[in-house]
């Protein structure tokens, strides 16, 4: 009984450059690695091929695996990276995504090409091609109806096992103390208190901005404020993953805000569990402030010991994104210590600022919260943006190594123009790393343009 499809297939002339593109770029996960030599009779029978030899790693993204090959004997004959999807032969690799728009500007701004931006392909259907770096073709798909039959996620979400892939949201049901899809936070007062402005300040070691705006990341503070609600109960090798940030008005200091919030997701991501809940922030008038989604990763197969960090350059984590062309902007440089991690998180012991705390989960020391971090990338897109930012800004936060006490960190920037989809906003590439190139985020942002906030207000 055929029970789906298992892998994709694809040789390649550069098998690091495909995992640079596969693995660190598109997220997969790295199950195992392999080669063999010339003189495998069974894998020459296999395959087909006299005296072959070559490398192999086995990657995974959600329901289905790619399988990377880089042949050594036989000498390979190079693909064509323009080859028509017309012709005979598998045409493409199709890859499910949610906010297909988000992700088609965050792989274009990395420096993978397209045919065309996403377009309607069907009742509830978006779609677009792009190509790998051997020109394979790779489509984004986005189903829109999360129930749809043709969703992956319909299945995960109706239980259908699809290959090894667990779910922990499937374990969980309302009458749970765990985490659970649908799950309300409930609500959380917030005041802009000249405290609170302080401590943000001094804590990240910034300038005042000009006297009536208030920082966009400080609403981080309601946003984090639901961690023990949408928690799991073992907080061991805690991390934050992701953050989408999108605003509406600005925050006026004095004034006190109500957040609401409900986990809206928990999928897996590689060896970790992650809980995306959606936070919205609204004025005592009921107008919305800004809405936040924050994806929170979880070790739940580990309740002692010390993590270990693989060596960034090991996993290539060095800058290896391919930094867009247009109008660079920033630099901004800070050293982060102990005490500016206290300022900033209100003299809070936890392990964004107490090393006892920070080993209980596993950390030989002090995490760098992923609220300074992203602070500093939104302070140069504020200074760049201007007001559009406050009413108008998108970002999408990926926080890819952590950072420790007495580290630097240097937020720098690109404008990459008109979002080819809406042409009334301007597009940015924004990432954190460290003096070494060890990226700590990436993250891509946008915000109307200044012609477009000129028509608005007159």
């Amino acid at each position: 009984m055929i029970k789906g499809i298992h892998h994709t297939a694809i040789s390649t002339g550069d098998i690091e450059r495909a995992l640079r593109f596969y693995k660190d770029l598109l997220g997969f996960e790295e199950l195992f690695a392999f080669e063999w030599k010339v003189g495998s009779q069974s894998v020459d029978q296999i395959v087909g091929l006299k005296d072959s030899s070559s490398k192999v790693v086995m990657l995974k993204a959600g329901n289905a695996c790619v399988e990377l090959f880089q042949y050594a004997t036989p000498e390979p004959k190079p693909g064509d990276p323009n080859r028509p999807v017309c012709d005979h032969g598998i045409t493409h690799l199709c890859l499910q995504v949610e906010d297909i728009e988000a992700e088609y500007e965050r792989l274009k701004a990395a420096g993978m090409p397209f045919h065309c931006a996403p377009q309607k392909a069907g009742k509830g259907l978006r779609a677009t091609y792009g190509r790998d770096p051997d020109g394979n073709v790779v489509e984004l798909l986005e189903v829109e109806d999360p129930d749809d039959k043709l969703s992956v996620a319909a299945e995960q979400e109706r239980g259908v096992p699809i290959f090894t892939q667990e779910r922990h949201m499937t374990q969980q049901t309302p009458d749970s103390k765990e985490p659970y899809v649908g799950k309300e936070l409930g609500s959380v007062s917030f005041t802009v208190t000249e405290d609170v402005l302080s401590d943000y300040y001094d804590g990240l070691n910034l300038s005042r901005l000009q006297a009536a705006a208030v920082p966009s990341m400080i609403a981080s503070g309601p946003d984090n404020a639901y961690f023990a609600q949408s928690s799991f109960s073992n907080h061991f090798g805690h991390l934050w993953m992701r953050q989408e940030w999108e605003l509406f008005t600005p925050l006026t200091p004095g004034r006190t805000y109500t957040a609401t919030a409900q986990i809206t997701d928990i999928y897996p991501k590689r060896n970790r569990s992650v809980v995306r809940y959606e936070v919205e922030l609204r004025a005592d008038s009921g107008e919305l402030a800004l809405r936040t989604r924050h994806h929170q990763s979880y070790l739940l197969d580990q309740h002692d010991g010390q993590l270990t960090f693989r060596d960034p350059k090991a996993k290539q984590g060095a800058r290896r994104f391919v930094v867009p062309e247009g109008e660079p902007f920033g630099p901004l440089e800070r050293v982060i210590s102990l005490e500016m991690c206290d300022r900033f998180f209100h003299g809070d012991a936890n392990y964004h600022t107490n090393r006892e705390e920070s080993k209980k989960l596993g950390f030989g020391d002090v995490v760098i919260g992923g609220r300074m971090t992203m602070a500093y990338a939104a302070h140069i897109l504020e200074e760049r943006f201007g007001s559009a930012w406050w009413t108008s800004g998108r970002l999408d936060t990926k926080f890819t190594n952590p950072v420790w006490p007495n580290e630097t960190v240097i937020a720098r920037g690109v404008m990459t123009g008109p979002l080819r989809e809406e042409p009334e906003r301007t597009g940015a590439f924004v990432w954190l790393a460290k003096p070494d190139e060890t990226v700590v985020l990436v993250a891509n942002a946008s915000a109307r343009s200044i012609e477009e906030e000129r028509k608005r207000d007159s």
